[in-house]
């Protein structure tokens, strides 16, 4: 077969296969015969930085370290038949995914095998080696995550100094230049805090000047209550803001995504079509690390995607949330979710039973 026409065919497929999903999901059905859309490979939970505004493992200081570690080639081969009809695959999870000793192997295996991979990053560790790399490894997207637009600010949030990402993220532009444009595409992620509006005609200054399209804003959730006043939600000038800097982006040319502003209820990633998979080879319910479902050293990882505990999982989702995620705001919408963030990560999380009923995490009352 002419490799055009099989690409065509594998498009078709995979879109097929994520309609099929959205279908199962509108109809209430668990056991899904669709395949994952979208999966989300961690290649280590390692950092680099030490943000405050970090959800996972930054919740409780007194609280043991958690397991950190880097995914085995042996791990991510198990992962093929996950791959089989999904769209695109995150290749990152709750750390800096570049310090993956091999990313690089990591970015071309997955990217023959699923039409688009992307990545978020802090951009630090961005040499011209790697930058490179990513180039010729066709990684479509390379989202680099700023903590505000000023090294002052970018520093008390990612802990970090600025002038390395910057650094990296020229690179970049640079060695996609060098290889005639292209991909990978490049945006910035920003987590929108109260201390960062103000700054926001500045970041999108920083994005116009390195032909950057595109700045996302996911809200935060609060990971300790000493950043309460961090979060939009309790600020009555957050919209008039947020309503300047769009403005302020729109005739600069960079469009300004801002998540979660309004709040209102979304299905979450484990009722739809996608799963999450931790550097040990875990499959969580989803990047929040709520629940366990299986681990692919262990289980085929389509019989965790079709198991009684994803089957239970799913239904709790979609007839109770508030018991089985309490305080996610992924299904309540309540902006006093994301103010009072729930102590959930891998450390607490839970899983399910042969039987496919929920059980706590190992050590809890």
């Amino acid at each position: 077969m002419e490799s055009g026409t099989g690409g065509q065919i594998d498009r078709r497929l995979r879109r097929a296969n994520e309609l099929l999903g959205r279908v199962e999901a509108a109809l209430g059905r668990d056991d899904r015969l669709c395949l994952p859309d979208e999966v989300t490979i961690e290649p280590t939970n390692r950092c680099n930085s030490r943000c405050a505004i970090c959800l996972p493992y930054r919740r409780d200081p007194l609280s043991p370290a958690p397991p950190l570690g880097i995914m085995s080639w042996e791990t991510l081969e198990r992962l093929a038949p996950l791959l089989r009809r999904a769209r695109r695959v995150l290749l990152t999870g709750n750390g800096e995914p570049l310090l993956h000793p091999h990313y690089l192997e990591l970015a071309r295996w997955v990217k023959a095998r699923v039409p688009y991979v992307y990545l978020y990053t802090n951009g630090t560790l961005i040499d011209d080696a790697l930058a490179a790399g990513l180039v010729a490894a066709r990684v479509d997207l390379v989202s680099v995550s700023l903590g505000g637009a000023t090294p002052t600010t970018f520093e008390r949030i990612r802990g970090i100094p600025m002038a390395p990402a910057l650094a990296g993220i020229d690179r970049l532009l640079r060695a996609r230049e060098a290889a005639g444009g292209g991909l990978p595409e490049l945006e910035f992620t920003t987590v929108a805090l109260n201390s960062v509006l103000p700054e926001l005609p500045a970041l999108v200054d920083l994005a116009r000047a390195r032909g950057v399209r595109r700045i996302t804003m996911p809200q935060l959730l609060v990971p300790n209550p000493g950043l309460e006043a961090e979060s939009l939600f309790v600020n009555p000038q957050a919209g008039e803001l947020l309503d300047r800097g769009r403005e302020y982006a729109r005739a600069a040319g960079v469009e300004l995504q801002v998540w979660d502003w309004p709040p209102r209820p979304a299905r979450c990633a484990a009722h739809g079509g996608g799963t999450f998979v931790a550097f040990n080879g875990d499959v969580l319910s989803c990047a929040a690390e709520r629940h366990v479902l299986g681990n692919v050293a262990d289980s085929d990882p389509l019989a965790i995607w079709r198991s009684s505990g994803y089957r239970r999982l799913r239904r709790l989702l979609r007839t109770a949330p508030g018991e089985i995620c309490p305080g996610c705001p992924a299904w309540s919408g309540d902006p006093a979710h994301f103010r009072r963030a729930v102590a959930h990560d891998r450390r607490a999380a839970g899983s399910f039973d042969p039987a496919g009923n929920p059980r706590p995490p190992a050590g809890a009352a």
